[in-house]
């Protein structure tokens, strides 16, 4: 581990350790806070780094151990040669735990990091403690799709640059990190069926069981809702599981986690 203190955007100071994973053919870049329980592992959305979590990652160490890392492609984190399926990328995930030495974990995935987070407990689900899924989905629509497969095709063409004009807009000086074709291979994952290779015309993600759910207290669920559906993480293993909903402006309040 090479140790060094980060200022996040909360202006809270970590000391944290910071690893390469092989994940066969590249390396992951890995931060880890190496103390606390439970163990919680996050996993960024597409064309995001590690750092997305500067602002939550202060008080998320005050509930437990914080490991973070760039997925492949992203970041500093390095791009096997593809095509990938949403596997791999869980296998990455399970490799970075191994690494750090953590047996089990709460992932907490936020957009594209949610699918990995839901196949890793698919795949492997002895590893997983728990899921918090922030903006995440497990279908995608054919219109979706087209636009991921636009940005698949702008990171294979022109690299992060073409990632950057196409997610952001032509006069957006906002910046990628990573490497252009690794992230293509990443994001031909949302329009294939099975999750990886290149496109055959719309697809469902990783494959998810869906069902519907009866109203939390306090929260409306109906037609009109936009949470008629909740994705079944093998549901029979999990019986004490619940779905929270949250509106934006609360986001920012403490909260508690229990495995």
């Amino acid at each position: 581990f090479q140790a060094f203190q980060h200022l996040g955007m909360n202006g809270l100071v970590c000391l944290l350790g910071v690893q390469r994973v092989d994940i066969g053919g590249a390396e992951l870049r890995v931060s880890d806070s190496n103390h606390g329980s439970p163990t919680l592992l996050c996993l960024h959305g597409l064309v995001d780094t590690l750092e997305i979590w500067d602002r939550v990652a202060g008080g998320l160490g005050e509930r437990g151990r914080v490991i973070r890392y760039d997925q492949r492609g992203h970041g500093e984190s390095g791009a096997p040669a593809g095509p990938y399926v949403w596997e791999d990328l869980a296998s990455d995930a399970i490799r970075v735990l191994d690494a750090c030495a953590a047996e089990r974990a709460v992932l907490v995935g936020h957009s594209m990091g949610g699918i990995v987070s839901m196949t890793t407990a698919l795949a492997h689900p002895d590893r997983v403690a728990g899921l918090v899924l922030i903006g995440t989905a497990s279908q995608c629509s054919e219109k979706v799709a087209g636009w991921y497969e636009r940005i698949a095709l702008a990171g294979e063409s022109d690299g992060t640059a073409g990632l950057a004009k196409t997610i952001y807009g032509e006069k957006s000086r906002k910046q990628v990190t990573g490497d252009g074709p690794g992230i293509a291979h990443v994001t031909y994952g949302f329009e294939h069926a099975d999750g990886g290779g290149k496109p055959s015309g719309g697809g469902r993600g990783p494959g998810l069981r869906i069902f519907p759910v009866a109203s939390p207290d306090g929260a409306k669920m109906g037609s009109r809702a936009p949470w008629p559906h909740l994705t079944q993480i093998d549901r029979e293993t999990s019986p004490h599981a619940y779905l929270l909903l949250t509106r934006r402006e609360k986001l920012r309040q403490p909260f508690s986690i229990s495995t």
